[in-house]
């Protein structure tokens, strides 16, 4: 059964965010399924410099994300996250991807692009560890949401509060997420 907790006008936890069917869904995309985009970490960290000179990490994916478009709008992946957003926040799904986090990939403290008007990030696998940092505005300091299989982290207003991944992905780790971008109104146009 769901959970939400609200921790601030802004922050949200969602637990048990996706069905059964929803999760065996994402598993087979990610067994049957190439990725369509990989993405590098970001090079300018210390982490990053120290390995840069051995290719084999390099070339196994390390520091890099790999992004994977559901295919079906019409699945129980969407069908899940319409029904989750409607019911807690009035909001209609902009899109959805899933990511696979590689060993070293880090993704800093950041603003979301201002088309991002809210995030969720349901987390699949990975380490306690690999959970997000979020800026709490009421509070003044950061907090930490830790990773747990089928729990979601929800931040309305994600291009005006500073948050990124807690620690680098460690070695011999892959975190699994699903990430999706919602709308407070329909973007769609209904002809």
């Amino acid at each position: 059964m769901q959970r939400l907790n609200q921790i601030n006008q802004n922050i949200f936890t969602i637990s048990n965010f996706f069905t059964q069917e929803s999760l065996e869904s994402i598993a087979d995309i990610y067994r049957n399924c190439g990725p369509d985009e990989l993405l590098k970490g970001h090079e300018s960290t210390d982490l990053v410099k120290q390995f840069t000179n051995n290719q084999d990490k390099l070339q196994n994916n390390w520091f890099c994300r790999e992004k994977f478009t559901i295919p079906d709008h019409k699945s129980p992946i969407f069908t899940d996250a319409r029904s989750t957003i409607s019911k807690y926040f009035e909001g209609y799904v902009d899109s959805m991807s899933l990511w696979n986090d590689y060993p070293y990939f880090e993704n800093p403290i950041h603003y979301d692009d201002p088309e991002c008007e809210h995030i969720i990030i349901v987390y699949i696998s990975g380490s306690k560890l690999n959970g997000t940092t979020v800026w709490n505005e009421e509070q003044r300091h950061f907090i930490q949401i830790n990773s747990e299989p089928n729990k979601a982290f929800v931040l309305k207003n994600s291009g005006n509060i500073l948050h990124g991944m807690s620690y680098f992905v460690p070695e011999g780790t892959i975190r699994k997420s699903v990430y999706i971008n919602w709308t407070s109104t329909n973007k769609r146009i209904v002809f």
